[in-house]
C-alpha cells in the first residue's frame, strides 16, 4: 500500500512507512460480493467506453478486470475500489493520489495509467 504521507509502496502487511515511519492504515477485508452484481455494477459505471470482460483478481483494497477500451480496440486492467471502501472519503482520496503517482511511472514492466473517474455506484 502507498504511504498517506510520503507515497511511497510499502508491503501490504507493514504497520509503519518504511520510509518515513508514519503509521499505515489497516485495510478492512472486503465483504464477499457476488462477482456478477460487481461485473454488472462495474459495466453500467463503465458506460460505453470500456467492455467488461471478466475479473482478474484482487487485494484488500481493489479488484482488477479485464477489459476492453471500446474506441481503440484494446486491452485494458480496470482497477476498482472494493465498494465498502467507496464510501470512505479518505480511501477515496488514497486510490486517486495512487492513480496519479502510478500515472508518473513509465517503466517496461509497469501498466501505465490511462484514465481515472469516480462514479456514484
Amino acid at each position: 500500500m502507498f504511504c498517506p504521507e510520503c507515497g511511497i509502496w510499502n508491503r501490504g502487511v507493514a504497520a509503519q512507512c518504511t520510509r518515513c515511519a508514519a503509521p499505515l492504515p489497516e485495510l478492512p477485508s472486503a465483504p464477499s460480493e457476488r462477482p456478477e452484481e460487481a461485473i454488472s455494477q462495474l459495466r453500467r459505471a463503465a458506460g460505453g467506453r470500456y467492455r467488461i470482460i471478466r475479473r482478474l483478481g484482487g487485494g484488500g483494497m481493489a479488484s482488477v478486470y479485464l477489459g476492453e477500451q471500446n474506441l481503440l480496440q484494446r486491452s485494458v486492467a480496470i482497477k476498482v475500489l472494493h465498494p465498502h471502501l467507496a464510501r470512505d472519503q479518505e480511501m477515496c482520496e488514497r486510490f486517486r493520489r495512487e492513480a496519479e503517482s502510478a500515472a508518473r511511472l513509465v517503466h517496461p514492466h509497469i501498466c501505465p495509467i490511462l484514465d481515472f473517474s469516480a462514479s456514484p455506484e
